[in-house]
């Protein structure tokens, strides 16, 4: 009984361990693609990082 508990969570273990590594693959490609705009924007438009945050204060005292 002990043996098959061990082994059922070595499967999941690596299962999740495959799935993760899934999950790092496919988030690398649609960065490069660029079709991952979240992860692309700001390293591509730092600019708009700074005019947001810069703008995030304006609403405050309005």
């Amino acid at each position: 009984m002990k043996n098959s508990v061990r082994n059922e969570a070595q499967k999941v273990g690596i299962g999740t361990i495959v799935v993760a590594i899934a999950v790092l693959v496919l988030f690398f490609f649609l960065s490069k693609s660029g079709v991952g705009s979240s992860g692309s924007a700001p390293a591509d438009t730092g600019a708009s990082t700074t005019q947001s945050s810069t703008g995030a204060p304006s609403p405050m005292p309005t």
